[in-house]
């Protein structure tokens, strides 16, 4: 568990929660 993975989950976490409010409004059955 280095800086460089808790960096790279923060990213995804921000990008999958993004994509997530995306998805709820285009396809919420995805």
């Amino acid at each position: 568990m280095s800086v460089l993975n808790q960096r790279q989950i923060n990213l995804i976490n921000l990008l999958a929660n993004e994509m997530n409010g995306w998805q709820r409004i285009t396809r919420p059955k995805f």
